[in-house]
């Protein structure tokens, strides 16, 4: 008998459980490794928990089991299909579901070997009942579908695996705690980002966009024009009403600051009515605080973002220029201390070249004196020699 169409294929295994294991005596634990050859098991990761039926204790007997012929219970060798007989079983909202089942040359084999096919269905119901007593039935394994089956894939595929982002990456719109918890990749993309927006920013600033600014003295609000020149080292807030707010400047390198939000509202007393998610507060040390509203909450979080990066980068390149100048003093001093020094070398090295030439000459007088000396001492040799030899001593005194 054909399937009637109404059978799930997530019901398979239990409608297997009820029209074999009354006929083959195996319990529900043994059904669980039953499939046909046409449907093999799917591995045990793969598979989903099928959804919970009552047990086989909560049903009743097939009532026109008794009465069908035995002959519908024998399997049929020149076809190769069990021709069962039609169970009803009871569904949650009263009705009934009609089954049928055709078993593949394997699981008629099995049928073959087991006498117990000839048993009237009374019998195999109560050693149903009897083997299940002692363990409660496992939910069925679900099946894999027939379109699986019809195409020749026994096993369920997997869902392809899709990379996963760390939460507070840049691609889904949170920005990360920390910049170690991004991937060299995301770091580079964040960094391009970022170069992107202040070039952006930086054109914007320099041809001048509008904003309020809120008068820290007087309170007073007026709209003005946010601009800086072109070497990003100045900020230029110009009014077109001076009496209202006067025009102001800030130099980057003078920026203690820049606040936005709650931090905002904390260093600055007049903005208490303002709305904090467009106020930007900059505090400097040479000039007032100026207090300004943007006309959206992106134009400020893109201002304060900037501005930040220009005035840490600013702060970096005043840094090196102030470590540059002095160094270059540093350079300087150096040099002109062993210029100094040099020349109060070469001005000793004068003044011994003279006194060595004073020594030379002093040497010369020493020596010709000496000279003189030897001459004498010959000289007076030979008076001595004379009168030696019995010389007058008079003619030897005098000559």
């Amino acid at each position: 008998m054909d399937c009637c169409g109404l059978c799930a294929d997530d019901d398979r295994d239990v409608w297997m459980a009820d029209r074999i294991s009354p006929k083959i005596g195996l319990s529900d634990d043994d059904l669980l490794d039953f499939h046909s050859d046409n449907e093999m098991p799917a591995p045990a990761a793969q598979r989903e928990p099928a959804p919970s039926y009552r047990s086989i204790h909560s049903r009743q007997a097939p009532p026109v089991a008794a009465t069908l012929p035995e002959t519908a219970h024998r399997p049929n060798v020149q076809t190769g299909h069990l021709q069962s007989q039609q169970t009803f079983r009871s569904t949650g909202d009263g009705t009934s579901l009609s089954r049928s089942f055709g078993a593949s040359k394997a699981s008629i084999g099995r049928l073959e070997r087991h006498p117990s096919v000839t048993k009237p269905a009374s019998r195999s119901a109560s050693l149903v009942r009897a083997g299940s007593k002692g363990r409660q039935a496992p939910s069925p394994a679900r099946v894999p579908s027939r379109t699986n089956a019809s195409d020749g894939d026994h096993s369920p595929q997997p869902a392809p695996a899709t990379p996963r982002r760390r939460e507070g990456s840049i691609g889904n719109g949170k920005a990360p705690v920390k910049l170690s918890e991004l991937t060299p990749e995301e770091k580079e993309e964040e960094k391009k980002r970022l170069q992107a927006l202040v070039k952006e920013f930086a054109k914007e600033a320099v041809a001048g966009f509008p904003i309020d600014r809120i008068d820290e003295d007087t309170g007073a609000r007026a709209q003005v024009v946010f601009s800086m020149d072109r070497f990003i080292t100045t900020i230029d807030l110009h009014s077109e009403d001076e009496s209202v707010v006067p025009n102001m400047s800030l130099a980057m390198e003078d920026l203690t600051g820049i606040f936005k939000g709650d931090d905002a509202a904390a260093h600055s007393p007049v903005s208490a009515g303002l709305n904090r998610s467009r106020l930007l507060v900059l505090t400097s040390s040479d000039s007032p605080t100026a207090v300004l509203e943007a006309s959206t909450r992106h134009q400020r979080d893109k201002a304060y973002t900037c501005l930040k990066i220009l005035s840490q980068a600013k702060g970096i390149a005043i840094r090196l220029h102030r470590l540059y100048s002095a160094m270059k003093q540093q350079k300087e001093a150096d040099v002109q201390q062993l210029e100094e020094e040099l020349a109060a070398y070469s001005q000793l090295s004068r003044e011994q070249e003279l006194e060595l030439e004073h020594y030379r000459r002093a040497l010369e007088e020493k020596a010709a004196e000496v000279e003189r000396l030897q001459k004498c001492l010959i000289l007076q040799e030979g008076k001595l020699q004379q009168l030696s030899e019995g010389g007058n001593l008079e003619e030897t005194l005098s000559g």
